[in-house]
């Protein structure tokens, strides 16, 4: 039987996103809800300004996101909200 795990967020959970170079505030903010492991995609939750662009970057595990407002643009791809 699959297993269930419930996250109860806090909102001292929030790690601030370094600003870019040349910048002095930050562009948004994120928080782990599941860590993910070698069989286990992680989740974040991500808050970001508009027009926010991510340094390239790659995790150890696979993720899983999900859009609720606005759009992000992954390569080719814009998700929208309820897109994931």
């Amino acid at each position: 039987m699959a297993k269930i795990e419930v996250y109860k967020a806090k909102e001292d959970d929030w790690s601030i996103a370094v600003p870019p170079a040349g910048q002095t505030e930050s562009e948004g903010a994120s928080r782990k809800r599941h860590p993910g492991g070698d069989s286990d995609p992680q989740l974040l939750e991500v808050r970001a300004n508009s027009n926010m662009q991510a340094r390239v970057h790659a995790h150890e595990t696979g993720e899983v996101f999900y859009i609720v407002k606005g759009e992000m643009q992954f390569g080719q791809h814009l998700p929208k909200p309820g897109d994931s």
